[in-house]
């Protein structure tokens, strides 16, 4: 065999061993996001994003960022929704193709929903009282569980 050969050899090794690396490498971050995403208090790099969060948070006097818009929250909108009838209908194609409702049925209900929304573009933020009054206070977890859960208001 000839120097040259032995050189190829040796470049095509080195080109493997990375190549092994690289995949490994990809593979980590992978599982290590999947954890992540599954469950936060199980994150290896909690304390990592929870400090980068905070470093964000201080640099703008420690207020929160809205998820979905982006802007600055010095406040939450609290919106409450009662009802006390929940109606029911028989939803059929006529002979046009277009939907006909009948068979009316009007049953009591007694439902409560209330919610804290952004009060620049209306993102539905939370439903607790704990989480939006963490939020507030710039607290990490709070704010990564507005960035889990933005829900857009029609």
């Amino acid at each position: 065999m000839g120097e040259t050969s032995v050189e190829l050899i040796l470049c095509l090794v080195l080109a493997a061993l990375i190549l092994a690396l690289t995949l490994y490498v990809m593979w980590a971050v992978m599982n290590m996001a999947e954890t992540c995403w599954h469950s936060f208090e199980q994150c290896p790099v909690r304390s990592w994003a929870e400090q980068l969060l905070n470093q964000s948070f201080s640099k703008v006097g420690g207020m929160p960022f809205c998820p979905s818009c982006g802007e600055e929250i010095e406040c939450l909108v609290y919106c409450e929704s009662w009802s006390y009838a929940f109606i029911t209908y028989t939803a059929e194609l006529n002979g046009e193709g277009f939907m006909d409702y009948s068979d009316m049925e009007i049953h009591d209900a007694d439902v409560y929903e209330s919610w804290f929304e952004c009060p620049h573009c209306h993102a539905k933020l939370f439903e607790d009282e704990g989480d939006a009054t963490n939020f507030l206070r710039g607290e990490v977890e709070a704010q990564l569980k507005a960035m889990g859960s933005v829900e857009k208001e029609d």
